[in-house]
């Protein structure tokens, strides 16, 4: 699971609070959507339940554990 803190409320949009909550943003959006083939795979994944799409298998796997993927029916991947 991925949670995000609010957006800092009262600071200046360019500044470091707000450039850190972006920093954030972007990095859970794209572990959100991250694709590819079997060897560009995250290792170790960003977190356990990361999905990740496939291109070589041509399905999405999620990390059972930081190094182990598995297909949707709990094989391995």
């Amino acid at each position: 699971m991925i949670t995000m803190a609010f957006p800092p409320q009262g600071e200046p949009m360019d500044g470091p609070k707000w450039a850190r909550w972006f920093i954030q943003f972007v990095s859970a959006f794209n572990a959100m959507t991250a694709t590819g083939s079997t060897a560009q795979r995250p290792s170790p994944a960003p977190f356990v339940g990361f999905m990740f799409f496939d291109t070589t298998l041509g399905k999405p796997v999620w990390a059972k554990t930081l190094t182990q993927y598995v297909l949707a029916d709990g094989t391995n991947a």
